[in-house]
């Protein structure tokens, strides 16, 4: 998130650094204490009657394409929540469109014209996307492993999670 939003929104990235910075970090280390602690087991074997993922390819035209709709679509709907409610319409549009997709809110903000928000606000912005599509995922892990499996699993990302608003209290 913070290399796409360097490139795509990079004023809004020193104030996003400072509110996801403490996020990663917590998640980077809890990652490394999973990984330390999960040397020499092995996975689980699959049953033959488990449902298998199948793959598709990322780079199919119908996607890529229906995703460039999904952001032009997106770039008005921005505009027209600036244009009515301000700078709470885009807080609000982004932080809903970005917990499905985090990068859909970072391309939307680049759309908006320079100077529409001020830096400093646009890393918060960004910031909500980042906690409701973490709290999403932490919720989709528990309902397809269930709570004895899913919870450990999730824990990582939930703490990432309740660190987010801190970082964000901080940066104030």
């Amino acid at each position: 998130m913070l290399v796409l939003t360097g490139l795509l929104t990079p004023f809004a990235l020193p104030r996003l650094a400072l509110i996801i910075g403490p996020a990663a970090l917590v998640a980077l280390g809890l990652a490394l204490v999973l990984l330390r602690t999960s040397r020499g087991t092995e996975p689980a074997a699959t049953d033959e009657g488990s449902m298998a993922l199948t793959g598709s390819n990322p780079f199919e035209l119908r996607i890529a394409l229906a995703f460039a709709a999904l952001m032009a679509l997106l770039s008005l709907v921005v505009h027209w929540a600036e244009a009515e409610y301000g700078d709470a319409g885009i807080a609000t549009l982004l932080a809903i469109t970005g917990a499905m997709d985090v990068d859909a809110a970072i391309v939307a903000m680049r759309a908006l014209p320079p100077g529409t928000v001020k830096p400093q606000l646009a890393g918060m912005i960004l910031s909500l996307p980042l906690l409701l599509n973490t709290l999403i995922k932490s919720g989709i892990v528990i309902a397809v492993a269930g709570w004895r499996k899913g919870l450990p699993a999730a824990a990582p990302m939930l703490i990432a999670a309740a660190v987010i608003p801190l970082g964000l209290w901080a940066s104030l």
